[in-house]
């Protein structure tokens, strides 16, 4: 049974992963207990990146958009299409946006 290696985030305790496509290159089995990282991978919607004092949300969909549009405050703070939030907003907005649907990395 072919191994998978995964890409892991860790908000507030809670621990979102993904297969990395590296390991899953050339290989056309999924294997069933593993089928459902593989589906996340297709359906990312939000990259969360941990940069110490502060998190970066990217949206990568356009679902993910709208619904930032729809729940983030007007005055927050945005780096280009990111939004930059404080590390102790950071696991509320995560939770809001998983509790939505969205699939976080």
């Amino acid at each position: 049974m072919q191994k998978f290696s995964t890409s892991r985030l860790i908000v507030g305790g809670i621990s979102f992963s993904v297969p990395d496509a590296r390991s899953l290159e050339g290989d056309t089995r999924t294997p069933r207990s593993n089928s459902h990282l593989l589906q996340s991978q297709h359906t990312l919607d939000v990259l969360v990146r941990n940069e110490g004092t502060v998190f970066l949300f990217n949206p990568l969909t356009s679902r993910a958009k709208e619904w930032m549009e729809k729940n983030v405050h007007p005055d927050a703070q945005w780096f280009g299409t990111t939004l930059v939030v404080e590390h102790r907003f950071a696991w509320a907005l995560a939770q809001g946006m998983k509790d939505d649907g969205l699939v976080l990395a």
